[in-house]
Formats: C-alpha cells, structure tokens, sequence
C-alpha cells in the first residue's frame, strides 16, 4: 500500500502508515492469544541496525523539544515525523520478504511512478486541460497531489531500480530490453520537461554508481554502460559550459555611444553600473519609466506597477522581456511589441526565448540567470537556487550560534525569522523559509554533533549495504544522501515515508542480497 502511495498523494502514505502499525499490533496480539510469547518478535528487532537508527534519530527529535520554547510547532514536526519511528518498528519485526516479494514491492512502486508522471505529463502536455503557471505544479493538478520535488525524486530511484530489475530477471536472454529503455525515456522526458535539475543530476550520478557496481563479467552491456555515462557526463559539462559562454556572450557594442533622449525627448537612464543581461543584452540602458509605462497602459488592462499572473511585478517582467528582444525601454520600445509579446509579459513570461528553448537549456541559463542577477544585487526571492543561498546563510548563522544542541525542534522556524531580521535579508516575508538542506536543518535542529551522527549512520548504512551487494539499498541511500543536499526531505511527509519506508523494507539485516552472478 505505502509503495503505490508514495508518488501519488499524502493521504494514502497516512492510511498506509496507519495499515502498518495496525498490522503489527494485531500480529503482536496474536501471537499473546495464542499463548506465544509476543517478544520474540523484538528478536527481530533488535538484529536490525537501521530500523534502530533511524528510530533514535527520531527519539533525538523528541528529546529536541524539550529545550523548545514553540511547542505547538515541535508537536506538529513530530507528527510529520512520527513514520520514521512507526514503519521501522513495525516491519522490522513483521516483515519477513523473499527476493520475489521484493521484487514485487519495487515493481508497484515503479508502476506507481509511472502514473503519476503520466498524470502529470497529460497536463504538461494539455491532454487534460488543466491551466498552470508554472510547469512545476503539474504534479499537484491531475489526480496526483504531489510535490514535483518528492515526484523527480522517486521517479530518479524507480529509474534506477528498473535497471536492477532488469538485470537480476531478464539480463540473460536479453528480453524486455526495449520496454527497460522506453520506461525510462519516459522517466526522462518527465525530469527535462518539468525542468527538475535535482532529479537528472541525482539520476545521472545513480546510473553512473549502478555501471560500476554491476558486475560486468556476467552482465555484457554492463561495459559499454559505463563508457555510455562517462561520456554523456562529460559532454553534459561541455554543454553546460557552452550555456554559459552563450549567455555571457553580449553585444558590448551596445554601450557605445548610447543616446541621451528617447525620440519623444525624455531622458533615457542608463545605469551603466548593473551588468545584468538578458538574452545578450544589457537590461538597465535605454530605459525610460514614464514612457515606458505610458506606452504599456496603450497595451494592456494591466498597470506596470502591477504584479502579473505569476505574482512578479510587472514592471520588471515588462523591462526584461523588452531587453530579451533588443528593444529599448521606451514607448518605441512598447509599441513594437506584438500581441502574443503582450499576453506573455502578462502570464509573467519575463524573456522572449522563455518556452521556446529546449527544457535542459532553459533550466540552466534561468540557473545562470539567477546566479547572475543575484551576484549584481538583485533580490534573490523566487528563484530557487539563489534563495538557497539566503537559506544557507540564515542556516549557517543559526549553527553558529547554537553548535552543540540546536535550537530544539519547536524553535526551527521561529530562529529562521529572527535571523531573517537580523540579516536584514532581501527576501520577502513568503520567502522565509527554513534551510532546504538536511544536513544543515539536522545541526541547527539538534546541533553539529547529532548531524555528524547522522550522517555517519547514513555513510555506514551505504557501506553495508555495498559490502553485501544490496543494491536496491544502496541505490535508495545514494539518491538520498544526494537529495538531502537541495531539500529537507525529512521535514514533508512524503519525504518521511519514502525515507522510512525504504529503510525498513531494504536494508532489514534479514533483507534479501542481490544474486551473486549480477
């Protein structure tokens, strides 16, 4: 139940998480029925070193409350983090799994990845017309409620796992090897056309670990595998370095003998000490506010001092998209913008490549965009890899002052606004959120030690789970000990009960080993 629910809503991992412990208490009261001691079951238990370190990590959290001043959020965190403690419990002592029954709990969860992705992409696509702003949120529109993130998350791992699958029932014969590569083209059409760069990196680094844990004296393809990703990767950071030669790749010429006045006889403002570039173009020349925005209320119901329909100021998604087009700021400017120009400025399309270039592309030059602008001062707030860093500062202050035991669960937030005022961050209020690292929210939450802990239990885990060659596993603790460094997995339900349950079902010491011919 809890594999077909992870990657389609958070009610049914509720209901699962609920199933679970039912279940074990029921087979608990069974056994003391039938007069059969109930504590052989903690036998079990106490063999399974994973189950019994996540459930301490979870007991630190509870214990983190007590030097909390904010209870009522501390309680909260804890109930979203209460799967980390029931579902290793409970199947560490009710689970007993066969390599087949493994294999069937990761085929309904690779199923259950495939329709939710195909949910999702019917929107992307407007199969189903479902209208959306952002292509993030195509996930969340159609059946399925959930988090693009956690999504490219599981479907990175259902990825990798099909590829074990693949290579522990069908390697020999060769059967099946063009539905293995259509799935995931599949998987990969999904990550590039939701722009998910979390989820191809975590993908691309787990193929490259899968080549070289295969055996490849068994496995033919195995070799040519390896060489396939080596390559791939570096023609991937050729590409990426081309992006960035591409978007730095400006017309200077732009800046010589720039005219004072517009036609019209307004006074153009150049401030010729803001670098930022749009589309090979300096944005902050040849700009005049009053004409500009006289000529945009010509074009459109909407004011300049407005916000559009993704909530950005409009005058700012206005000026971005008239540089994007060599145009000047100006009534000039404005009037030679056509009527799709007009209603793209209005959904908040801030560039007129923006949609016309492919995904991958997209998503790093709107990366090096934000790193860019970020860097010549602008405000960081909504974009996601500069408001990192803001989180990432405010994180790191935090630590500093509070190294050894946190600020205690309930205090998480609380600390994060008080360090916002004092850092005086340009983000606004919306965006004050916590780290979107685990490893950082771990240290300010229960201070550097407990993180380092955790950590450790984490790396160990991995090494055990390589010594034993159990690769599922280990595919599962790479991507995330990977994911843990963009997100708070741990702190949503649904990261919560992907951690915890792939924890419990994979890595139960009495859990099965990959065939030794693979």
């Amino acid at each position: 139940m809890m594999a077909i629910a992870m990657p389609i809503f958070n009610l049914g991992m509720s209901i699962a998480t609920f199933y679970i412990a039912g279940v074990w208490v029921v087979d608990l009261f069974h056994d003391w029925l039938w007069k059969k001691t109930p504590w052989v079951k903690f036998n079990s238990f106490a063999k399974d070193r994973a189950a019994q370190g996540v459930m301490a990590f979870y007991a630190l959290f509870a214990i983190g409350l007590l030097y909390s001043s904010n209870w009522e959020y501390g309680i909260h965190d804890l109930k979203i983090k209460a799967p980390l403690f029931i579902i290793p419990l409970s199947l560490s002592m009710v689970l007993e799994l066969n390599m087949k029954e493994l294999r069937g709990i990761i085929m309904l969860f690779i199923l259950s990845v495939v329709f939710s992705v195909s949910c999702a992409l019917l929107v992307r696509f407007h199969i189903v017309d479902i209208a959306f702003q952002d292509v993030r949120e195509v996930t969340r529109l159609f059946i399925t409620r959930i988090s693009h993130v956690r999504l490219s998350l599981m479907v990175a791992l259902g990825s990798l796992l099909s590829i074990w699958l693949y290579a522990t029932l069908a390697y020999k014969k060769g059967k099946h090897l063009l539905f293995l590569i259509a799935l995931n083209l599949y998987f990969l059409l999904f990550l590039i056309s939701i722009k998910s760069g979390n989820g191809l990196v975590i993908l691309s680094l787990g193929v490259l670990l899968l080549a070289f844990v295969l055996k490849p004296q068994q496995l033919s393809w195995v070799r040519p595998l390896r060489w396939t990703v080596v390559g791939l990767m570096i023609l991937t950071a050729g590409y990426v370095g081309y992006c960035v030669h591409d978007f730095f790749n400006v017309n200077t010429a732009e800046l010589e003998h720039l005219e004072s006045h517009t036609a019209n006889g307004e006074p153009y403002k150049h401030k010729l000490y803001n670098k930022q570039i749009e589309n090979g173009h300096y944005v902050w020349i040849y700009y005049a506010p009053e004409e500009m925005a006289e000529a945009w209320s010509m074009r459109s119901d909407l004011s300049v001092d407005s916000s559009d329909a993704r909530g950005q100021h409009l005058k700012a998604t206005l000026i971005r998209y008239l540089t994007s087009r060599g145009l000047r700021k100006d009534r000039a400017g404005v009037e030679a913008l056509s009527e799709d120009d007009v209603e793209r400025i209005e959904r908040g399309i801030a560039s007129v490549t923006e949609g016309r270039k492919f995904p991958i592309k997209q998503r790093i030059d709107d990366v090096i965009y934000e790193l860019h602008t970020y860097v010549n001062g602008s405000n960081p707030g909504g974009n996601s890899v500069t408001q990192r860093i803001e989180y990432w500062k405010a994180a790191l202050r935090i630590i500093a002052q509070h190294p050894w035991i946190g600020v205690g669960t309930g205090d998480v937030q609380d600390s994060f606004d008080r360090m916002y005022a004092e850092m005086d961050t340009p983000l606004a209020e919306q965006y004050h959120l916590r780290a979107h690292n685990q490893y950082l929210t771990s240290a300010l939450t229960l201070g550097i030690p407990i993180a380092l802990l955790f950590l450790w239990l984490i790396i160990r885990l991995t090494l055990r789970a390589y010594r034993k060659r159990q690769i599922p596993a280990l595919l599962f603790l790479v991507v995330s000990l990977l994911s843990f460094i963009p997100e708070d997995t741990l702190e949503t339900q649904a990261g919560v009960s992907f951690f915890a349950f792939f924890i419990a079902v994979l890595l139960k010491d009495s859990g099965q080993v990959l065939p030794e011919e693979v």
